[in-house]
Protein backbone atom coordinates (compact mmCIF):
# COMPACT_ATOMS: atom_id res chain seq x y z
CA UNK A 1 0.00 0.00 0.00
CA UNK A 2 2.65 2.24 0.87
CA UNK A 3 3.96 1.31 -2.73
CA UNK A 4 0.91 1.94 -4.07
CA UNK A 5 1.00 5.55 -1.90
CA UNK A 6 4.17 6.51 -3.52
CA UNK A 7 2.83 5.68 -7.19
CA UNK A 8 -0.26 7.64 -6.71
CA UNK A 9 1.87 10.49 -5.23
CA UNK A 10 4.11 10.28 -7.91
CA UNK A 11 1.48 10.19 -10.60
CA UNK A 12 -0.34 12.95 -9.06
CA UNK A 13 3.25 14.96 -9.11
CA UNK A 14 3.64 14.15 -12.66
CA UNK A 15 0.33 14.86 -13.51
CA UNK A 16 0.70 18.56 -12.03
CA UNK A 17 4.21 19.08 -13.67
CA UNK A 18 2.81 18.41 -16.83
CA UNK A 19 -0.41 20.83 -15.92
CA UNK A 20 2.18 23.87 -15.22
CA UNK A 21 3.97 22.91 -18.54
CA UNK A 22 0.80 22.96 -20.35
CA UNK A 23 -0.28 26.73 -19.72
CA UNK A 24 3.55 27.57 -20.68
CA UNK A 25 2.92 26.59 -24.02
CA UNK A 26 -0.61 28.52 -24.37
CA UNK A 27 1.09 31.68 -23.22
CA UNK A 28 4.04 30.80 -26.21
CA UNK A 29 1.10 29.96 -28.97
CA UNK A 30 -0.92 32.83 -27.80
CA UNK A 31 2.44 35.17 -28.13
CA UNK A 32 3.07 33.36 -31.29
CA UNK A 33 -0.49 34.13 -32.81
CA UNK A 34 -0.18 37.55 -31.51
CA UNK A 35 2.97 38.08 -33.55
CA UNK A 36 1.57 36.25 -36.90
CA UNK A 37 -1.38 38.56 -36.28
CA UNK A 38 1.18 41.66 -36.09
CA UNK A 39 3.18 40.15 -39.44
CA UNK A 40 -0.25 40.19 -41.03
CA UNK A 41 -0.58 43.61 -40.16
CA UNK A 42 2.19 45.11 -41.24
CA UNK A 43 2.20 42.92 -44.35
CA UNK A 44 -1.27 44.44 -45.14
CA UNK A 45 0.14 47.68 -44.70
CA UNK A 46 3.19 47.30 -46.62
CA UNK A 47 0.83 45.40 -49.79
CA UNK A 48 -1.67 48.46 -49.27
CA UNK A 49 1.61 51.04 -49.35
CA UNK A 50 2.85 49.34 -52.22
CA UNK A 51 -0.55 49.70 -54.39
CA UNK A 52 -0.06 53.56 -53.75
CA UNK A 53 3.10 53.35 -55.00
CA UNK A 54 2.65 51.42 -57.93
CA UNK A 55 -0.59 53.86 -58.21
CA UNK A 56 1.80 56.89 -58.24
CA UNK A 57 4.64 55.29 -60.41
CA UNK A 58 1.71 54.67 -62.72
CA UNK A 59 0.20 58.58 -62.80
CA UNK A 60 3.88 59.63 -62.48
CA UNK A 61 5.11 57.39 -65.93
CA UNK A 62 1.56 58.64 -68.17
CA UNK A 63 2.16 62.31 -67.22
CA UNK A 64 6.11 61.58 -68.42
CA UNK A 65 4.96 59.77 -71.50
CA UNK A 66 1.84 62.77 -72.29
CA UNK A 67 4.84 65.53 -71.89
CA UNK A 68 7.08 63.64 -73.69
CA UNK A 69 4.46 63.30 -76.50
CA UNK A 70 3.45 67.20 -75.88
CA UNK A 71 7.23 68.32 -76.11
CA UNK A 72 7.43 66.15 -79.42
CA UNK A 73 4.35 68.36 -80.72
CA UNK A 74 5.96 71.59 -79.94
CA UNK A 75 8.79 70.58 -80.98
CA UNK A 76 7.37 69.98 -84.64
CA UNK A 77 5.28 72.99 -84.48
CA UNK A 78 8.68 74.82 -83.80
CA UNK A 79 10.10 73.08 -87.17
CA UNK A 80 7.47 74.40 -88.55
CA UNK A 81 7.53 77.67 -87.60
CA UNK A 82 11.51 78.23 -88.40
CA UNK A 83 10.79 76.91 -91.59
CA UNK A 84 8.02 79.62 -92.39
CA UNK A 85 10.38 82.33 -91.22
CA UNK A 86 13.18 81.50 -93.03
CA UNK A 87 10.95 81.45 -95.86
CA UNK A 88 9.34 85.21 -94.79
CA UNK A 89 12.81 86.39 -93.98
CA UNK A 90 13.86 85.29 -97.63
CA UNK A 91 11.06 86.97 -99.35
CA UNK A 92 11.50 89.74 -97.12
CA UNK A 93 14.91 89.65 -97.95
CA UNK A 94 13.61 89.61 -102.27
CA UNK A 95 11.31 92.40 -101.26
CA UNK A 96 14.08 94.93 -99.96
CA UNK A 97 16.24 94.46 -102.21
CA UNK A 98 13.41 94.99 -105.26
CA UNK A 99 12.99 98.19 -103.32
CA UNK A 100 16.76 99.15 -102.57
CA UNK A 101 16.99 99.19 -106.55
CA UNK A 102 13.27 100.77 -106.68
CA UNK A 103 14.92 103.86 -104.46
CA UNK A 104 17.87 103.97 -105.81
CA UNK A 105 16.43 104.53 -109.24
CA UNK A 106 13.94 106.97 -108.49
CA UNK A 107 17.10 108.87 -106.78
CA UNK A 108 19.25 108.79 -109.35
CA UNK A 109 16.23 110.14 -112.30
CA UNK A 110 15.19 112.57 -109.23
CA UNK A 111 11.73 112.49 -111.01
CA UNK A 112 12.74 114.54 -113.92
CA UNK A 113 11.73 111.59 -116.43
CA UNK A 114 8.80 111.90 -115.21
CA UNK A 115 8.05 115.20 -115.94
CA UNK A 116 9.73 114.91 -119.42
CA UNK A 117 6.81 112.03 -120.04
CA UNK A 118 4.58 114.76 -119.08
CA UNK A 119 5.30 117.33 -121.45
CA UNK A 120 6.52 115.30 -123.81
CA UNK A 121 2.78 114.31 -124.86
CA UNK A 122 1.92 114.68 -128.44
CA UNK A 123 -2.05 114.78 -127.62
CA UNK A 124 -4.52 114.98 -124.71
CA UNK A 125 -4.99 111.30 -124.65
CA UNK A 126 -1.33 110.16 -124.48
CA UNK A 127 -0.78 112.61 -121.39
CA UNK A 128 -3.81 111.10 -119.82
CA UNK A 129 -2.32 107.41 -120.36
CA UNK A 130 0.86 108.98 -119.14
CA UNK A 131 -0.45 110.19 -116.09
CA UNK A 132 -2.31 107.13 -115.68
CA UNK A 133 0.82 104.89 -116.16
CA UNK A 134 2.53 107.06 -113.39
CA UNK A 135 0.00 106.65 -111.05
CA UNK A 136 0.27 102.79 -111.34
CA UNK A 137 3.79 102.76 -110.49
CA UNK A 138 2.76 105.01 -107.96
CA UNK A 139 -0.02 103.05 -106.83
CA UNK A 140 2.51 99.59 -107.01
CA UNK A 141 5.38 101.37 -105.51
CA UNK A 142 2.75 102.04 -102.60
CA UNK A 143 1.63 98.23 -102.79
CA UNK A 144 5.29 97.34 -102.79
CA UNK A 145 5.81 98.52 -99.58
CA UNK A 146 2.92 97.46 -97.96
CA UNK A 147 3.08 94.21 -98.59
CA UNK A 148 7.27 94.43 -97.20
CA UNK A 149 5.58 95.89 -94.07
CA UNK A 150 3.12 93.16 -94.15
CA UNK A 151 5.93 90.66 -94.50
CA UNK A 152 8.21 92.17 -91.40
CA UNK A 153 4.92 91.73 -88.94
CA UNK A 154 4.56 88.69 -90.09
CA UNK A 155 8.07 87.94 -89.37
CA UNK A 156 8.12 89.32 -86.11
CA UNK A 157 4.50 87.48 -85.34
CA UNK A 158 6.82 84.22 -86.22
CA UNK A 159 9.73 84.93 -84.34
CA UNK A 160 7.41 85.77 -80.94
CA UNK A 161 5.51 82.60 -81.49
CA UNK A 162 8.87 80.93 -81.55
CA UNK A 163 9.83 82.11 -77.99
CA UNK A 164 6.15 81.28 -76.71
CA UNK A 165 6.63 77.85 -77.98
CA UNK A 166 9.99 77.18 -76.64
CA UNK A 167 8.77 78.88 -73.30
CA UNK A 168 5.93 76.31 -72.83
CA UNK A 169 8.44 73.64 -73.39
CA UNK A 170 10.99 75.05 -71.26
CA UNK A 171 7.57 75.41 -68.53
CA UNK A 172 6.52 72.20 -68.83
CA UNK A 173 9.86 70.74 -68.22
CA UNK A 174 10.36 72.76 -65.21
CA UNK A 175 6.45 71.56 -63.70
CA UNK A 176 6.75 68.14 -64.41
CA UNK A 177 10.77 67.88 -62.86
CA UNK A 178 8.86 69.95 -59.75
CA UNK A 179 5.78 67.20 -59.67
CA UNK A 180 8.45 64.68 -60.11
CA UNK A 181 10.75 65.59 -57.28
CA UNK A 182 7.45 66.81 -54.71
CA UNK A 183 6.55 62.97 -55.51
CA UNK A 184 10.34 61.56 -54.49
CA UNK A 185 10.14 63.62 -51.52
CA UNK A 186 6.84 62.73 -50.33
CA UNK A 187 7.94 58.75 -50.55
CA UNK A 188 11.25 59.59 -48.60
CA UNK A 189 9.02 61.15 -45.85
Amino acid sequence: MIKKKRLLSLLLAGVLCLGMVQPVRADEVADAKKKQEALEEEKKKAEQEQAELSQELDSIMEKMQKTQQDLSDKEQEINVAETDLVEAKAKENDQYESMKLRIKYMYENNNTELIEILVTSKSMSELLNKIEYIQQVTEYDRNMLKEFQKIREDIEKKEESITNKERSIINRIFRLTTYLLKSVQTQMN
